[in-house]
């Protein structure tokens, strides 16, 4: 669960350039410009001297922002499905408070919300991979699983990031996404992800918490309770 936590996390940063979540900045595309790749993201020097990122695949406008940020600050969701994602929008600013998010969030906005927000935004050679993404974690986290389609998951996912490698940045592929290939591997080991996923305990944690009056016998307080 915090593979996917991150995984949304950094797609969510770099797509709204979000300070602090983005895998884009300027020290980046200057590492690339040493290095000699990737000279699409090279940064754009200015007649004054000073440098800026360029308009990558990925960059959206302030209109395609104003339209992402709106599909979340509209959404309405049964109660117990998510957290209100409305109070984590800022739409003077069109910015997303992507740190305020819980776990459990970012589950439901990688399996279900993002997929959707993204459509008739992003042009299709981004779009069409991150679409794949979502549908990846959509599929490894239903309860009932067909052993058949494992080994397609694995060709999909590898597949998916080879694409996503041709456009993303590479410090967008650190080694939590780099894991995303060796999740199927753990399913055939382990079952369905449902079954060794920490929310249950998450959440009963939650209420044991609850039940602490005296913090220096946390323990007998949660038993008291």
């Amino acid at each position: 669960m915090h593979i996917t936590k991150n995984v949304c996390a950094s797609t969510l940063g770099t797509l709204l350039a979000t300070k602090g979540e983005s895998k884009d900045s300027l020290k980046s595309c200057m590492d690339l410009e040493q290095m000699g790749v990737r000279p699409e993201l090279h940064p754009i020097t200015l007649e004054d001297g000073t440098k800026k990122l360029p308009v990558a695949s990925w960059t959206l406008s302030k209109g395609e922002k104003e339209k992402l940020l709106s599909f979340f600050d509209e959404l309405k969701v049964p109660n117990g499905y998510c957290a209100n994602l409305k109070r984590l929008v800022n739409m003077r600013d069109l910015k997303l408070n992507i740190s305020g998010m819980k776990a459990h969030d970012y589950h439901v906005m990688m399996t279900q919300l993002l997929s959707v927000a993204l459509r008739g935004i992003l042009p299709d050679k981004m779009c069409d991979p991150i679409i794949k993404l979502c549908s990846f974690f959509n599929a490894i986290s239903q309860k009932v699983i067909d052993v058949h389609t494992l080994d397609k998951l694995q060709t999909d996912i590898v597949h998916t990031l080879c694409r996503l490698e041709m456009h993303f940045p590479p410090t967008f592929f650190d080694i939590l996404v780099h894991l995303l290939v060796h999740l199927v591997d753990q399913i055939k080991a382990l079952g369905p992800m449902f079954l060794h996923q920490m929310y249950p305990f998450e959440r009963l944690m939650s209420i044991f918490r609850k039940y602490v009056k005296n913090r220096f016998r946390p323990e007998g307080c949660m038993v008291q309770g």
